[in-house]
């Protein structure tokens, strides 16, 4: 016997529309029509994603530079804001 996932389901109320439906694809439909996203069970979604590692030569050179132009004599002018 062929394996195959079916389109229907019990019916399930829309969180958002408050309808029932009982095609999973058309329950999908309103979802994305709506601007969200369906995300499932998986626990990996929870998970912190890691934050991006600091770039310590980028922040050397950035400082660097800004000392060489505060050591020409370059002011930033803070009383027109």
């Amino acid at each position: 016997m062929p394996n195959f996932i079916s389109d229907t389901t019990e019916p399930l109320e829309h969180p958002l529309t408050g309808k029932f439906y009982t095609s999973k694809r058309e329950f999908s439909r309103i979802t994305r029509e709506r601007g969200y996203e369906e995300v499932g069970n998986d626990p990996n979604r929870l998970k912190p994603k890691p934050a991006p590692k600091a770039d310590k030569g980028a922040i050397k050179e950035s400082v660097q530079k800004a000392v060489a132009r505060y050591n020409n004599g370059e002011r930033v002018n803070l009383s027109g804001r």
